[in-house]
């Protein structure tokens, strides 16, 4: 009897093993990773959103930064090219004494999580098109958040995904951050064979990437919005799915034309 039992207990857990593998081998694997910056990077960022102030001034975007005499100080400088290397050891000094507490990002880190099963799925999906163009993949991709900037970035050379978010765990432009996270994939993988190659404007650029998400996941992401700058002709030019297959070889035509 005491057979009997302890071959079934072995049998149900094989039987077991056998149906977790399976579902597995159907499940994208996670190739996201969220991280609460450091110090050092939350300073980065404010410095680099401080130095490129006349950037986002000139494509009207707004940016969040901490809300401090000092940085008003900063901007000014940026503006009228004044910034100095005291400056940036000063802002780093502030930073760490007054302002960084790693709680501000715990909301946010919970949202992006419940997101990560639809970016894997999302990532898989461009992986499987047939485009005849490089789409450049990483194999992990880090997604950074951050209190301050203008919104979204990214780094081609790494593969980082860096998220504006708030204490809430609110992201910028939506609810949902998987919209800001499959944008800056998408800038990710274009950047060098599209972007660099054909020399796009920026408000091209932000084009190409709002079409190719419109048109490939208007289903998974049915609340992404196509931002109102570029040359809003061009996405009459992107029809279907298959459009996007040549899509380097349709935006070299468009340009070719304006």
């Amino acid at each position: 009897m005491i057979f009997c039992k302890t071959t079934s207990l072995i049998i149900l857990i094989f039987f077991n093993a056998l149906i977790s593998t399976e579902t597995l081998s159907h499940v994208a694997p996670n190739r996201f990773q969220v991280n609460i910056p450091t110090v050092q990077k939350e300073i980065d960022s404010i410095w680099r959103t401080i130095t490129d102030i006349s950037f986002f001034d000139e494509h009207g975007y707004t940016v969040n930064l901490p809300d401090h005499s000092f940085i008003e100080t900063l901007l000014a400088k940026s503006r009228n090219g004044s910034l100095k290397d005291q400056d940036f050891e000063k802002l780093k000094v502030l930073f760490r004494d007054e302002i960084y507490n790693p709680q501000d990002y715990a909301q946010s880190v919970y949202a992006v999580k419940t997101s990560l099963s639809l970016a894997n799925k999302i990532l898989n999906e461009i992986s499987m098109m047939d485009l005849q163009w490089p789409f450049k993949f990483f194999k992990s991709y880090e997604i950074q958040l951050t209190l301050y900037g203008s919104g979204g970035s990214y780094r081609p050379d790494t593969g980082t995904i860096i998220l504006l978010t708030n204490k809430k765990g609110g992201f910028k432009n939506y609810k949902d951050p998987i919209n800001n996270i499959i944008h800056e994939l998408v800038h990710i993988g274009v950047e060098d064979s599209i972007v660099q190659e054909l020399s796009l404007s920026h408000p091209m650029k932000e084009q190409v990437i709002d079409t190719f998400i419109k048109v490939a996941f208007t289903e998974e992401l049915p609340d992404y919005r196509v931002q109102p700058m570029g040359e809003a002709s061009f996405s009459k030019t992107i029809h279907s799915k298959n459009d996007l297959l040549n899509y380097k070889h349709i935006i070299s035509e468009f340009i070719a034309q304006q």
